[in-house]
């Protein structure tokens, strides 16, 4: 018997996203609450167009979430006949990769260890001086990669591809289900979860600070400690397998 057997846990991962996780805890007995707390919205601008036409004069374009390789998509789909010969494809994590190869795109580079970080460290330098770069990315996306980018002199274009919003009208729930509802653990897949559960929970999330908090990802780590949460568990993969296997791992020594 899986140690989240009887555990009550939060998903706070947009809908689209929550229910692979969801499946998986539940099959392991675990109690499952989902309440999306971010949105995400294509961005239409006159700037992605001209990035978009100009698609051809990239030697790589960079992804570094599935959320950009799907409205990537959605704006080549609308904008251009096809994608240009030719063009190589990085990102950070598997996932990523996967959803790429699922467009019939071949990766071409992915790190060692799944984090911007080690991407700036293993594939900037490797990037010859005369190459261009299409970072893809969303609006609350980190500076790691662009800051990487410039310190090693390499040409390249940001397109914004889509901005992530928080769900206001989700306040109610929330704070109804802090009230009346009581769980074993949370799960944060970004910071920007992070911020959106503190602020919808307003005051009642102070009730929520000192359970086990799940997080991926060293950023939204520090983004959940400043917060206030004090019972961080990260797993070392920055993946969503990852994360449900660190969870048994800690009920198991909890119990």
């Amino acid at each position: 018997m899986s140690s989240l057997s009887g555990k009550e846990v939060l998903i706070t991962r947009a809908r689209h996203q929550a229910d692979t996780l969801k499946e998986r805890l539940e099959s392991r007995g675990a109690g499952v609450t989902a309440v999306p707390l971010l949105s995400f919205v294509k961005r239409d601008s006159e700037e992605n167009v001209r990035l978009l036409e100009n698609l051809a004069s990239y030697d790589w374009v960079l992804i570094t979430s599935t959320n950009g390789v799907w409205f990537f998509n959605e704006l080549i789909r609308e904008y251009l006949e096809a994608v240009p010969e030719g063009l190589k494809y990085a990102t950070v994590g598997p996932k990523t990769k996967l959803a790429l190869e699922e467009e019939g795109r071949t990766v071409s580079f992915l790190p060692s260890s799944y984090s911007a970080e080690f991407l700036v460290k293993e594939w900037v330098p490797m990037l010859e001086s005369n190459e261009r770069v299409l970072y893809v990315r969303g609006n609350l996306s980190r500076e790691t990669v662009r800051e990487g980018l410039k310190e090693h002199h390499i040409s390249f274009d940001s397109m914004t591809a889509y901005d992530t919003l928080i769900l206001e009208e989700k306040a109610a729930e929330l704070q109804d289900r802090l009230r009346n509802e009581s769980w074993d653990a949370l799960t944060f897949f970004s910071p920007s979860a992070v911020e959106a559960f503190c602020e919808l929970s307003g005051t009642l999330c102070n009730r929520a600070l000192d359970l086990p908090c799940f997080c991926i990802g060293p950023t939204t780590e520090r983004q959940a400690a400043d917060a206030g949460f004090t019972n961080i568990q990260s797993p070392a993969t920055f993946t969503a397998e990852a994360l449900i296997e660190k969870m048994e791992e800690y009920f198991t020594e909890k119990g």
